[in-house]
């Protein structure tokens, strides 16, 4: 196989990455296909493995992406501490408005795909995934434990429950449209105002 050049294997790589975002979003790792990636991008389909291992590897990759860039945005809230019941309510609706607006990060919730990708995946990279879709908001919760914002308990415990909102959208059609903002606003009023009142203990 000729190789490629460095300037078509970025052009390459960004069209994998592209479509791939689109369509695991779209159809989650099972139902996405290495021969439609590589038809899009322009290359054969065994050219693919020029560029990934497979395309576990690939999903694992924009997921980190997407894990970082969460990871800055809590950096920033974290510094915002004058008012710290509405800023923890904050945070909690823009971490579920980013997790419903990105079909990708939606996709993890799906036990078959999890199942999927922790199968195929090496153990340590599975890991380092997994840690890091909870990692940010678990650094949050130290840092604001350490400044006396939270209530004392484990930092993961309080982080899952901070995240715990996002498989509420996984059963907004059970708990109805009508009544699925209403009920995300008061779990994340009640449970920022409950988590900043420091004369508490979880």
């Amino acid at each position: 196989m000729k190789p490629f050049l460095e300037e078509e294997r970025s052009r390459i790589r960004n069209a994998l990455r592209e479509t791939a975002a689109v369509e695991f979003g779209r159809r989650g790792i099972r139902g996405t296909g290495i021969q439609e990636l590589c038809g899009r991008a322009g290359i054969a389909s065994g050219s693919f493995y020029a560029f990934y291992d497979s395309k576990e590897r690939l999903y694992a990759e924009l997921l980190r992406e997407r894990y970082a860039a969460n990871a800055e945005a809590f950096r920033r809230v974290s510094a915002m501490t004058s008012r710290p019941a509405e800023t923890l309510e904050a945070l909690m609706k823009g971490a579920l408005e980013a997790f419903r607006s990105d079909p990708l990060l939606r996709r993890m919730t799906d036990p078959e795909d999890r199942a999927l990708l922790r199968r195929k995946l090496p153990e340590e990279v599975w890991k380092a995934l997994d840690e890091a879709s909870l990692g940010a908001m678990v650094t949050f919760v130290r840092d604001w434990q350490a400044r006396g914002l939270l209530v004392e308990g484990d930092p993961r415990t309080l982080a899952l429950l901070l995240t715990s909102h996002f498989f509420l959208y996984l059963h907004a059609d059970q708990i109805g449209e009508d009544r699925f903002d209403a009920v995300i606003a008061l779990f994340a009023r009640c449970t920022a105002r409950g988590l900043t009142d420091v004369r508490r203990v979880p």
